[in-house]
């Protein structure tokens, strides 16, 4: 039986009614409970509206980490409240598998086959959202993709509140505003609510713990009181702004329909947003230890107000604007606040207030603080806002995913844009890999015979197959002259074969450590700038090997081939434009792995004319400027600098302003703005940055300026969740043709992702349903097999156990063991918080790197955040940098010459360890 509460909303001595209602009445239900009667005296509830009041269906969900936990319906003053079991529970009592152990897993449950799991919807609730009726929510795209999540269910007809009130332009003090910060922000629900009632005093209570939606496992529990008014008010709020929005003249946005777009958007759309959920409940629960040198409360310009100001000391434990924060005082006390201003390594917490308390805190209270912690999710990136926005137009119909063809060639998963299944009605898994010769592309010889095989057996069937079949012969030879000089090896050819004269649009290049992926990249984009005409004779010659011809007669016969080759008029490559300037874009997940193509382009002769880096300022300023010199700083952007360069529409109104005195024509003008305009990058066809850069629009309106975006090569894909590349492919789509994705799938996968091992596939989460493996012949995958940082011993280890004997050595062996395994006696690992430490293994690896390794370069790896404070403290105390500690997943795509492990852990609890893919990455860290 159903639950029944009737609660008080509001009285009527203190309050006005909110349209005519003083009282709200509440029920709550199991979801296998729902029926029609339930419905019915829901939607009684409108009986008591004002004549003439629009019939809206007030919806609010709550979930715990990704998963659904109970569905608010109001209509009127009645409100309904639908209980979601656990899917977990549920998977666990059909017996399927549960998550990994310390390092994996996640809140979300699938079926270890790989297919979504989902709770049956009730017919009649189906068929309520399902309805013409309006469902009015804050960001209503947003529980309709996680209720389709949960159950399958397409909601239509939604009427999104946040859509329908404009954005708030926050203000602030000069010392708070940060470059390119605008201080917009979209309303919170009940702040939309009070835009139409005013006078109302309704508040949210911001006490609820939103971790205790779902009852204990095995037992039925019912809500609190508490819960109830907390999900009945948000309900109800809803429904209220929802018959405002309609009442107000003007008008509405467009409705979200999840029956719209093709069934695949729907399900690409819902993934990501899962996976966002996912992420943010992650990080809401496990808090991140921000690294300081110093914290000092000061006092702001605002009359009486006091922030904390810190000076940070590591990088990827910044304080960003927006985070919120808690630091610990040395007497136990604890602070809340904000991060309203950040830049370098300089930031400040504004809106202080006691933990206990939530009083203001003025200087006279405070004392030294002892650590400072950060809730990540406070705070949204540039291409999160601008991935929500897409989301939300693709489910009104203002975009189709269709209309940007590798979009849909790598989330489609088939011609009629449903998920190809097996027999058993799951996804399929990954292909195995091809044969090795097929992967490697054979010898040099092997090579150019199957070439004039192919020639031969096109011209059998014509002079058009013939012409087409000899098209790239050039390019193809070239490969082929590379290889001869060492340059490249055989796999790294068929790579770049694939890339440039491939047909398949998407292209996947499996680096296992030490392969020299970099190298393919850097090749790839001299080689485009080849064919495209964009290199000078001199700048052509660079590529050929500086080795000794030493007599031999075959290296003389094919330097002259790769002379005449090289200095031939090139074709260009298939595929380009004869009209538009075409431009390349190589991203990467990190600042470090941009920067690393930048030195592999830089040692190819290539310079300022041909690419640039772009850096966020925010990483550049105060933080990692030193590595940025030289060379490096030739052909260096900052994101700052992007918003000192105008866009051309801004060129044409000041320069035509200008020009207004001498009337000059207006044309004429225009004209001359946009070639001024132009002249910043005229000759750049090629750009390195991150991929969160890349979805900047200032990015697209000032280094492709006058350009079309044709290819996007994405370095440590593996270590980028495919939901992320979406933005991109759709705001570059329409001429983006090849899409090559660099990485490896047996290395760790993105934060938080650690379930399957198909990263160069979309499906790295364990939320929301399983996305399709990209449309057949649309996908060409290589391996690269030699590497060149593994002695022969460990790289046989690593090639059986991970690789399938697949990957070989190209090193010499040493007269020394590649590892060294050191047994710490004594002290135990202990936990503290959601961590693991071991004082013993730090001070063994401090002595040892102390006292072994003073002449080489050496790095100390660890699996856990409190063991790499204790050891970066230990570092600092023997004289050498902070910078040398590092977790083993952040390290992941460098090396060093030495490689020190703290494991913290011991005997049979293996903890992150358990995972193949971070022992991969934490015996591969090492190229000395």
């Amino acid at each position: 039986m159903p639950f029944i509460l009737d609660y008080t909303l509001l009285a009527a001595s203190a309050h006005p009614p909110v349209l005519g209602f003083s009282s709200l009445h509440v029920r709550t239900l199991d979801l296998a409970d729902v029926g029609s009667a339930h419905l019915s005296w829901l939607q009684a509830g409108w009986g008591g509206s004002p004549p003439g009041s629009p019939r809206v269906v007030g919806l609010d969900t709550e979930f715990v980490g990704s998963e659904l936990a109970l569905v608010q319906l109001c209509c009127g003053d009645r409100a309904l409240l639908v209980q979601v079991p656990r899917l977990r529970q549920k998977q666990q009592l059909q017996g399927g598998s549960g998550g990994s152990g310390d390092g994996g897993g996640g809140d979300g449950a699938r079926p270890a086959s790989g297919a979504a799991l989902q709770h049956r919807c009730p017919r009649v609730l189906r068929a309520l959202l399902q309805d013409h009726l309006p469902k009015a929510a804050a960001e209503v795209w947003q529980d309709a993709l996680l209720l389709f999540s949960a159950f399958g269910c397409k909601l239509r007809n939604g009427l999104d509140l946040t859509a329908a009130c404009p954005l708030v332009y926050d203000e602030y003090d000069e010392d708070d505003a940060d470059d390119g910060d605008e201080g917009c922000r979209k309303l919170p629900l009940f702040e939309i609510f009070r835009g139409f009632f005013p006078d109302s005093e309704l508040t949210k209570d911001k006490s609820i713990n939103h971790k205790d939606w779902f009852p204990r496992f095995g037992r039925r529990q019912l809500l609190s009181k508490k819960q109830i008014k907390y999900a009945a008010l948000d309900a109800f709020v809803s429904y209220a702004a929802g018959v405002g929005a309609l009442r107000r003249p003007g008008d509405l946005p467009p409705a979200v329909d999840l029956c719209k777009p093709e069934h695949w958007q729907v399900v690409a759309a819902a993934q990501v947003a899962a996976v966002a959920q996912h992420l943010a409940a992650a990080s809401a629960q496990d808090r991140q230890q921000h690294d300081f040198h110093e914290a000092k409360f000061v006092r702001s310009s605002r009359a009486g107000t006091v922030r904390l100001q810190t000076r940070g000391s590591r990088f990827r434990s910044r304080l960003r604007r927006g985070v919120f924060a808690e630091a610990t005082l040395v007497d136990g006390r604890r602070i809340k606040g904000m991060c309203v201003s950040s830049k370098g390594k300089t930031a400040q917490l504004g809106d202080l207030r006691w933990a206990d308390s939530g009083a203001p805190v003025d200087m006279w209270e405070v004392a030294e603080v002892e650590r400072i912690e950060m809730d990540e999710h406070g705070a949204e990136t540039v291409e999160e806002v601008a991935t929500k926005a897409l989301l939300a137009d693709v489910l009104t119909g203002e975009v189709s995913l269709a209309g940007f063809p590798l979009a849909a060639a790598l989330f489609s998963g088939g011609a009629d844009g449903r998920p190809a299944t097996s027999r058993g009605g799951t996804a399929p898994a990954r292909p195995p890999l091809p044969p090795t010769a097929a992967v490697v592309g054979g010898g040099v010889a092997a090579g150019l015979a199957a070439l004039l095989r192919s020639a031969f057996s096109a011209a059998v069937r014509g002079v058009s197959a013939f012409l087409a079949a000899v098209r790239g012969v050039p390019m193809a030879a070239q490969l082929f002259a590379l290889q001869l000089f060492g340059r490249i090896n055989s796999s790294q050819r068929a790579a770049l074969h694939g890339l440039l004269l491939g047909d398949e649009p998407v292209q996947l290049v499996q680096g296992p450590p030490g392969t020299g992926k970099t190298t393919v990249i850097s090749q790839a984009v001299w080689l485009w700038l080849l064919h495209n005409g964009h290199l000078s004779s001199r700048q052509r010659s660079t590529a050929i090997s500086q080795r000794a011809v030493n007599g031999h007669l075959a290296t003389v016969v094919s330097r002259a081939v790769w002379l005449w080759l090289q200095n031939a008029a090139p074709p260009r490559l298939p595929g380009a434009s004869e009209e538009a300037r075409e431009a390349l874009a190589c991203v990467a997940g990190s600042n470090v792995a941009a920067r690393n193509i930048e030195l592999s382009l830089l040692k190819l002769g290539l310079g300022a004319q041909h690419f640039r880096l772009v850096v966020s300022n925010e990483s550049y300023f105060e933080w990692h400027a030193q590595q940025y010199g030289g060379q490096l700083k030739d052909v260096l952007i900052t994101s700052d600098q992007l918003e000192d360069l105008p866009t051309g529409a801004q060129y044409v109104r000041e320069y035509v302003a200008s020009c207004a005195s001498a009337k000059a024509p207006w044309k004429q003008a225009a004209d001359e703005a946009l070639g001024k305009r132009g002249q910043y990058f005229a000759s750049l066809q090629v750009v390195v940055t991150t991929v969160s850069m890349l979805a900047s629009p200032k990015f697209s309106a000032t280094m492709l300026h006058g350009k079309v975006l044709t290819r996007l090569m994405v370095d440590e894909a593996s270590q980028i969740y495919a939901g992320d590349l979406l933005l991109p492919l759709v705001q570059y789509g329409q001429h983006l043709r090849s899409l090559s994705l660099f990485g490896d799938d047996m290395q760790l996968p993105p934060y938080g992702s650690e379930w399957d091992g198909a990263q160069l596939q979309p499906s790295a989460y364990p939320v929301g349903p399983p996305l399709p493996p990209p449309a057949a012949g649309h996908v060409r995958r290589n391996m690269l097999t030699l590497s060149y940082r593994l002695p022969p011993a460990l790289c046989a280890f690593i090639s059986d156990t991970m690789y399938g004997g697949l990957l070989r050595s190209g090193r010499k062996a040493a007269g020394r063991p590649a590892v060294r395994w050191v047994d710490v006696q004594g002290r135990e690992e202990k936990l503290e918080g959601t961590s693991w430490s071991n004082e013993a293994e730090c001070e063994a690896a401090c002595g040892l790197a102390r006292r072994g390794f003073q002449g080489s370069s050496w790095t100390v790896l660890t699996g856990y955040d409190k063991q790499r404070w204790l050891l970066s403290k230990g570092v600092v105390q023997r004289g050498s940098g902070g910078e040398r500690v590092y977790n083993i997943d952040t390290f992941q795509g460098r090396e060093d010459e030495v490689v020190i492990v703290s494991l913290v852990r011991r005997g049979d609890s293996l903890g992150f360890m358990v995972d193949d893919r971070r022992v991969n990455v934490m015996l591969t860290r090492c190229g000395g």
